[in-house]
């Protein structure tokens, strides 16, 4: 599998959007995806992604542009065939944006089934596929995001942290959290959990993981070393409470999950 990572250029977006990936893979393959404290979008640009749904204990295909929520848990997906796609890792706090209201994201959702727009996704679609790499797409990929994704004072509160989480070096309580936003606790918790479907400590975890995952992807070829503990950062006591934390939320020891995520991506398992 190959990804390309590229960055938002257009300054409203860059408070929503994390990085973007064009992704393709010329095989076959199922893979797991670990949660990452983003919401997801993947836009197919050929091929196709099954989701599995443990509802239906079966794997479903996606439309061609759909929406990921949050999740504390792993969840399986598969690519038939040759597929090449973007994936964009939008920051928690677009789903307090007034286009998602009434949306719960448990489950994938079609970009159509948001924005209302499926003449629009079309022509949108067709203007991607032409494009020849990240430099040609990303103009087409941001116009279509501005139009449809404008910002608005619902979100502020959980831009706002959202944004202190991700800047801190070290991992701030639920408290200091609290504190920043003027809210008890159990209003930051339950309007955490109305607004991304998950609860701040829940969030906490699975970035501090990504943190760190980011953290040796840069320090580390493949992670054939043993040893993790200068790698760490950003709140882990030492290695054992880094494995433990790894294994908590991924099912995996750090070894076993370095050694089969894809170059540049720190979310995706094959």
């Amino acid at each position: 599998m190959e990804s390309i990572a590229f960055s938002p250029e257009n300054k409203a977006l860059q408070s929503l959007v994390d990085s973007y990936y064009l992704v393709s893979e010329t095989e076959m393959r199922e893979v797991s995806t670990i949660p990452n404290g983003r919401v997801d979008g993947a836009i197919v640009l050929e091929g196709s992604i099954e989701w599995f749904f443990p509802s239906k204990q079966s794997f479903v295909p996606l439309p061609s542009c759909s929406f990921f929520g949050l999740s504390n848990t792993t969840n399986r997906a598969r690519v038939p065939y040759p597929i090449r796609c973007i994936s964009i890792k939008f920051f928690p706090h677009v789903l307090a944006l007034p286009v998602f209201k009434g949306i719960r994201l448990t489950e994938p959702i079609a970009f159509h089934d948001v924005f209302h727009d499926s003449a629009g996704e079309e022509q949108f679609i067709q203007h991607l596929r032409h494009a020849s790499g990240p430099t040609t797409c990303l103009p087409v990929l941001e116009d279509y995001l501005i139009r449809h994704l404008v910002p608005d004072a619902r979100a502020q509160w959980l831009g706002t942290i959202i944004e202190t989480i991700e800047a801190s070096e070290e991992t701030p309580t639920i408290s200091e959290l609290a504190l920043r936003a003027g809210v008890s606790v159990k209003t930051l918790e339950r309007r955490f959990i109305g607004a991304i479907g998950l609860t701040p400590k829940q969030y906490l975890r699975i970035v501090q993981l990504q943190k760190a995952a980011r953290l040796i992807r840069r320090q580390t070829t493949g992670l054939n070393r043993g040893d993790l503990a200068e790698s760490l950062g950003g709140g882990y006591y030492d290695q054992s409470h880094f494995v433990k934390a790894c294994r908590s939320i991924t099912g995996l020891t750090p070894k076993q999950l370095f050694t089969s995520l894809p170059d540049a991506m720190t979310d995706l398992i094959l």
